[in-house]
This record gives structure tokens, sequence and C-alpha cells, in this order.
């Protein structure tokens, strides 16, 4: 049997050169799937009313809600309600943890060395899964997920 290894795609990074100084930048990442390049793009952070209203039309407070309500759409709102549905939930509970998840929202910064080790562990987590994935095709599974459900199945029996 044989394995097929994916090689990790490498992109030729592009960096924005800025005269916005590090402690007040915001950076961002733009991926060329076809080009194969990685756009770095750099954004003002303002720290007051005036940097605010001069770079983007809009004070400070206008900012922080919107960049609040955009860290809200990375919530795992799908999984939850999933969940609710499975163990019959009221509406009331159901809204309660998901109120909980939004009031959990960390936005504190990681460190680099952080980022880099979660990066890391990811890449590490998904070589695991891609190898799972392959064994359960090899027992005539199409992918892991699959091959649980139909275990779930055989132990409620």
């Amino acid at each position: 049997m044989s394995e097929e290894i994916k090689k990790p795609v490498e992109y030729t990074e592009v960096e924005q050169a800025s005269d916005i100084p590090q402690e007040k930048r915001v950076t961002s990442y733009i991926y060329d799937k076809i080009g194969l390049f990685r756009y770095e793009v750099v954004a003002s952070a303002p720290t007051n009313d005036e940097e605010a209203q001069g770079s983007y039309g809009c004070d400070i407070e206008t900012l922080v809600k919107m960049g609040v309500r955009q860290a809200m759409y990375g919530c795992q709102f799908k999984t939850l309600l999933e969940l609710s549905v499975k163990e019959n939930w009221d509406n009331e509970k159901t809204l309660s943890e998901l109120q909980g998840m939004v009031d959990n929202i960390d936005l504190k910064p990681r460190p680099k060395a952080e980022k880099g080790k979660v990066a890391a562990e990811t890449k590490a987590k998904a070589r695991e899964l891609d190898s799972l994935n392959i064994m359960a095709k090899a027992a005539g599974f199409t992918n892991v997920a699959e091959f649980v459900v139909s275990l779930q199945k055989k132990a409620k029996k």
C-alpha cells in the first residue's frame, strides 16, 4: 500500500514596505494560490479618535465594535447548534450556551513563539488526520468520520 505524502505548499512572500511603526501595525496576509505568492498587507491601529477619524473616517468606538463583531464570526456556533439539536436543548439553554461562547472571546495577542508552536501542532494534527483518512480508505470507508460512525452504530447494537 503506497501512501501519498502531500508536500506543504510553499508561497513566495511579498512583504509590505510601510512607514507605520511596528507597534501600531495590524498585519494580514493575502494568498494567491495560483501564483503561489503570500502578500503582506498592513493597516494602522489608531489609539485615539483623531487617528481613527483620519485613517478610517470613524471614531475609535466604531472601530472597536467592528473588531469585536468580526471576532464573533470566528466562534464555532455551528458546532454548538448541532450539539443543541442532538441533545434536545430548549431555546433558553441554547441561547445561554451561545452567549457563553461570545462572552469567552479572547482577543489577547499571543506571543510569536506561541503562534509558531500552535502552527506546528496544527500541522502535526493535520498529518495525523491525513494518515487516519488513508487507513480508513484502505478499510473501505470514505474518511475517518464515516469509520467512527460505523463504530458507534456497532456499539449501540
